[in-house]
Parts: C-alpha cells; sequence; structure tokens
C-alpha cells in the first residue's frame, strides 16, 4: 500500500540536549499524531519521494514481534516510538538488538548515540512520511531507536521540505546491510 502518510505533529523534547536538524540520523523529539490533509503540500509526480533501493535481507536470528500479543517491552517501544498513532501497517520492521553497535547493520548512523553502547536496544524501521514540524520537514521511512526506554527518531531515508514540498534529500549509499524482521501477526 503506496498511502501516504499525512499528520499534525505536537512536539515535545525527547532527549535533553538534542539538536533538530535535516542531516542523517540526528536526534529529534518524539510527537503526538492526528491526521490532517492540509497540513503536507501535495508534492508534483516530479517531487515524489525517491524509489527505496532493494530490500535487503532480514535478519533472522532477531526474534519477530507480534503484532497482536507484543511482549510488555515490545508494547513499551511500539508506545514510545508511536507506531499505534501512526499505525502499525507503518512498521517496516522492528526488533531487539543485543547490542547498539549491532544498529548500523539495520541502517541507524554511526553517529546516532544509540549505536555507542553495548546495551541491548530496541529498533523500528518506519515506512510512509513522518513530518518533523520543528525540523521543518517530513521524513521518509525514518527510524526510531529506544535505548533505557528514551526514544529517538532519525532520518534514515529521503526528506521532504516542508515549505516548498521538494525532497531535499534521497536515499544515501550509507545503507545496512540487513532488514529488521516484519511485524508477526
Amino acid at each position: 500500500m503506496k498511502a501516504r502518510l499525512l499528520l499534525v505533529l505536537v512536539v515535545t523534547p525527547l532527549v535533553a540536549g538534542c539538536g533538530v536538524t535535516s542531516t542523517p540520523s540526528q536526534a529529534t523529539p518524539a510527537f503526538s499524531v492526528t491526521p490532517s490533509a492540509s497540513v503536507l503540500p501535495s508534492p508534483s509526480p516530479s517531487q515524489s519521494p525517491p524509489t527505496p533501493p532493494p530490500a535487503l535481507p532480514v535478519d533472522t536470528s532477531i526474534t519477530a514481534v507480534s503484532a497482536s500479543h507484543p511482549v510488555p517491552n515490545a508494547r513499551s517501544v511500539l508506545k514510545g516510538c508511536r507506531a499505534y498513532d501512526l499505525g502499525l501497517d507503518h512498521v517496516a520492521g522492528m526488533g531487539e538488538l543485543a547490542r547498539g553497535t549491532d544498529a548500523p547493520r539495520f541502517g541507524l548512523s554511526v553517529l546516532a548515540p544509540q549505536v555507542h553502547t553495548s546495551s541491548p536496544v530496541w529498533v523500528i524501521q518506519f515506512r510512509g512520511e513522518v513530518p518533523q514540524l520543528m525540523a521543518g520537514q517530513s521524513w521518509i521511512d525514518p527510524m526510531c531507536a529506544v535505548i533505557d526506554g528514551e526514544p529517538a527518531f532519525y532520518a534514515t531515508g529521503p526528506v521532504r521540505d516542508l515549505a516548498s514540498g521538494k525532497i531535499v534529500r534521497g536515499y544515501w549509499p550509507e545503507r545496512g546491510v540487513a532488514s529488521l524482521p516484519p511485524l508477526s501477526p
């Protein structure tokens, strides 16, 4: 399904001192979601998001999370990353990594604080657009990483400027080498 996700976001700080920029894998505040068709400019056909690169193989060593009966830790991560607000159909993949240092295998930048730990890290890869009003952008296919109960969002796909509606960054070559498992039933 290629439906665009149109959202109004109310931004609240998530991590003290985190900056909001358009660079890949910069932390951004959490948000609450209210559907609205008037928030995002309608892109012209030439401003459609770039075609996603081919899907990477799923890392089968990571246990898939049940969408209907997630374990308590997974449910907490889904709530913290606002997956229920966005809709579970926008979760492309999710899993608990044994160490944060494993996160770059799935596309999280080495600049993200979550990759500098040997503690477990939960990661959710979303599909679709998620506006980041404080940055004046809409992130396409963003990622949410959670360590010690603190979620942070990262621009891991194309970025659309909200004022102009233009794509200001596409997919970049520094992708991961594996995908997180999709949610199971």
